[in-house]
């Protein structure tokens, strides 16, 4: 019952927040930081 309990809560609780929280999470801090330097001008001078 132990092992049975701790396999079926950490696969479920793993894949469930990681591929949910990862794409949203990753397209957030690059467009973020490509838009704040490109807005101001500081890092893209184009």
């Amino acid at each position: 019952t132990a092992a049975a309990k701790t396999r079926s809560n950490t696969p479920p609780a793993k894949p469930s927040p990681d591929p949910t929280r990862a794409p949203p999470a990753k397209p957030s801090p690059p467009n973020h930081c490509l838009g704040l330097p490109a807005l101001t001008g500081e890092g893209n001078p184009t």
